[in-house]
């Protein structure tokens, strides 16, 4: 709670998938280990179990909350299941079934919250406009990029409309709505490195970051020119998040 001074463990022992945040209530946080979706509502002074899965190999892959309407919550799972509450967890629906596709990430547009977009393990994207009740692809060109079919990070940036996209091999962009996408040129040769971090400036999506097992590539022109660094620790990387106040900050798991 002090930008990064002190840390407190909240849930030792598990394996925690994703974490969500209640934009108006600093004190209540969401959790998905592998198969369960866990609350608290105190800091962590006492937690709930709001959805647990029984099925083999179904794993609670992405929880986000509506920031619009902090009681709306959003669970994908990693076997096409979206689920909502609109009771902060208390009460679910299946709201979208896709025994076809694999979950990896859902989120909501930082523009519009009527906008939803699911990303796949295999780097497919979907959208919805009318938060859930119908999707639509918008892959587009992507699958013509060879390097796209896997999944690293999707996110809004500045511009409406705008996504940023993060495969192992390759970092891609659009200013439609996924009806064009471009290649981000990287520095490193193509399909030579898995990236394995990766992340953009919402405020300016022509800097945008990406992460090697040890170095760390930013560029200010998208792509045009890097920055190459060594990354500050031995171990490998698996998380980065760019500050979306201060793009020049960065936190690296």
């Amino acid at each position: 709670e002090d930008g990064g001074e002190e840390w407190v463990q909240l849930i030792p022992g598990q394996s925690i998938l994703d974490i969500a945040l209640d934009p108006t209530a600093r004190c209540t946080l969401f959790f998905t280990t592998t198969t369960t979706l866990l609350r608290t509502t105190n800091c962590a002074e006492s937690w709930d179990i709001l959805f647990r899965e029984t099925r083999d190999d179904v794993l609670l892959r992405s929880v986000v909350v509506d920031y619009s309407s902090p009681s709306t919550v959003y669970l994908a799972t990693t076997v096409g299941d979206l689920f909502k509450s609109f009771d902060g967890g208390l009460t679910w629906r299946t709201q979208y079934r896709n025994p076809s596709l694999r979950f990896a990430k859902i989120s909501i547009d930082r523009f519009d919250p009527n906008i939803l977009y699911l990303a796949t393990v295999a780097g497919e994207i979907l959208r919805s406009v009318d938060r859930g009740d119908h999707w639509e692809s918008i892959t587009g060109n992507l699958i013509d990029f060879a390097d796209a079919h896997s999944f690293r990070t999707l996110e809004s940036t500045s511009a409406r409309d705008g996504l940023f996209f993060a495969s192992e091999q390759g970092l891609f962009k659009t200013a439609d709505a996924g009806k064009v996408w471009q290649r981000i040129p990287l520095l490193t040769p193509e399909n030579s490195v898995p990236i394995l971090i990766a992340g953009s400036n919402i405020n300016d999506p022509s800097e945008v970051f990406y992460g090697t097992r040890n170095t760390f590539y930013r560029t200010g022109d998208s792509g045009a020119h890097w920055v190459a660094l060594p990354l500050p620790s031995g171990s490998v990387p698996a998380h980065m998040v760019v500050d979306p106040t201060n793009a020049s900050i960065q936190y690296l798991g």
